[in-house]
């Protein structure tokens, strides 16, 4: 992945190349959002065809920026025309563009912005599997509505742009005028629909090097709840802030009513709720951030086995393996809902449960409610 761009907010994420756009037909790039990918092609064009990078970088783990000029600027040639884009992602995608003119004369371009829809879920893009369903597209004021139904089961992506674009359904352009020096700058919003519900990033929630994660727990309050560590040694000082950073760009909730949020097993293929993985990461963080430990056992026992369900490979007490929000766990084709298929997520459970315990220095209990007083 080391020419790919990822910016992420739990499991919700966006992994494009070095431009920031995504092709057809890529494996495992594309905008994600609970277990589904949201985007399967997003390009900008500047004269019909991608930007030329000059440098491209994920300033944080939420946000990144690439740099480019046009693909058609010759090596040694002072470029007219710069282009810039800055990603935001949470529930939802923010993208602003800039176009500025660097010449002394008037510049015209044609921006396009491309887009598609394959809503696959992660285990089809994992196995190369087809869709089933229906995809269809809206148009509506200044926005294209990508949809996508089976049977009962329905996802949505909400891509909208400014008044200047004339909006397709694949696409959407604008032809530009820049005056000497001029510059041009537009926003584009991506908003995945879940459940009948709309995840927005609203406009102004983010900016760059000031964190925002959805989360109750800001970022600045993460980095600040965790010891502080006293070196000489530059090196040791930088790798314990970025395993804090890294650590805290796999927080998500699951569940809506945690108190605080758990660590994802990771990207792009396990954001979401691993047993062992999540309780693992818990513990080996206790020291550190032991908020973490106390949100998975409240979401393991939330969702602890009842019954038992040999698809599921349920049974009475068992702390659940995996769990999927994805097309095919809905209608039950795939049995993650949760999933109970795991040797030793219990007992890890209990190792947890009692170092969490002597962690915190207070009795502690987990009933069926999931919460711990």
């Amino acid at each position: 992945m080391a020419d790919e761009l990822t910016v992420l907010d739990g499991n919700t994420f966006f992994v494009s190349d070095r431009a920031g756009d995504v092709e057809a037909g890529e494996t495992a790039n594309g905008f994600f959002h609970a277990d589904m990918r949201h985007l399967s092609n997003w390009q900008l064009l500047v004269d019909g065809r991608p930007v030329h990078v000059l440098t491209s970088r994920t300033v944080d783990y939420y946000s990144a920026s690439v740099f480019g000029t046009l693909a058609s600027v010759s090596v040694g040639e002072n470029p007219p025309i710069s282009i810039r884009r800055d990603r935001f992602i949470a529930s939802g995608v923010h993208e602003d563009v800039t176009v500025q003119n660097h010449s002394g004369r008037p510049q015209t371009v044609m921006i396009e912005v491309q887009y598609r829809a394959d809503f696959a879920d992660l285990f089809e893009v994992k196995d190369r599997k087809p869709k089933r369903g229906q995809l269809r597209t809206e148009l509506g004021e200044n926005a294209a509505t990508l949809i996508y139904s089976r049977d009962a089961f329905r996802r949505d992506t909400v891509v909208g742009f400014s008044e200047e674009f004339q909006v397709g359904e694949r696409s959407a352009r604008v032809e530009l005028h820049l005056s000497a020096r001029g510059t041009w700058q537009t926003c584009i919003d991506v908003v995945p629909v879940a459940d009948g519900t709309e995840n927005r990033l609203h406009h102004g929630e983010r900016t760059f090097g000031n964190p925002k994660p959805n989360m109750p727990t800001t970022f600045e309050q993460w980095m600040a709840q965790a010891p502080t560590l006293e070196t000489d040694n530059d090196v040791l000082r930088h790798t314990y802030r970025q395993s804090l950073i890294d650590l805290a760009a796999l927080r998500f909730r699951p569940l809506k009513d945690l108190s605080f949020s758990l660590p994802a097993a990771g990207l792009p293929w396990f954001m979401a709720l691993f047993g062992r993985d999540s309780l693992i990461t818990a513990y080996q963080a206790l020291p550190f951030q032991p908020h973490l430990a106390r949100t998975s056992l409240e979401a393991l026992t939330a969702l602890q086995a009842t019954g038992f369900d040999d698809f599921r490979d349920a049974e009475p007490g068992k702390i659940l393996h995996e769990l999927r929000r994805g097309e095919l766990t809905m209608l039950a084709e795939r049995p993650h809902s949760p999933y109970y298929g795991s040797h030793d997520a219990t007992p890890l459970f209990l190792i947890l449960l009692d170092e969490y315990e002597r962690w915190a220095g207070s009795t502690t209990s987990c009933g069926r409610s999931g919460r711990l007083p």
